[in-house]
């Protein structure tokens, strides 16, 4: 029995699955260097190298990808750098 999670990507036609499941993995890819760069550096991460890497997976999903998928991914990459350039306004600590 199909769940709704199948159900709906039974709607989709395959280029849409394809570009849903390219645009799901360059985003768990986007997420993945962002946790690298802060595991590595917990003091700064380092901007310039976090926002080379992001280029070259939005540039490589445009490539082999659709516009729409580039678009999105672009938009969900800059969200995520900034995340990594805002200092954090509150903290939370037990005393």
């Amino acid at each position: 029995m199909p769940t709704v999670a199948n159900a709906s990507l039974l709607l989709l036609t395959s280029g849409a699955r394809r570009v849903v499941g390219q645009s799901v993995l360059a985003i768990l890819a986007l997420a993945g260097v962002t946790l690298v760069s802060v595991r590595f550096q917990p003091d700064g991460p380092s901007l310039t190298s976090a926002a080379l890497v992001y280029l070259v997976i939005v540039v490589l999903l445009s490539l082999n990808g659709s516009f729409t998928a580039a678009a999105v991914v672009s938009v969900i990459a800059v969200v995520f750098l900034q995340d990594l350039a805002a200092l954090p306004l509150f903290s939370l600590s037990v005393r």
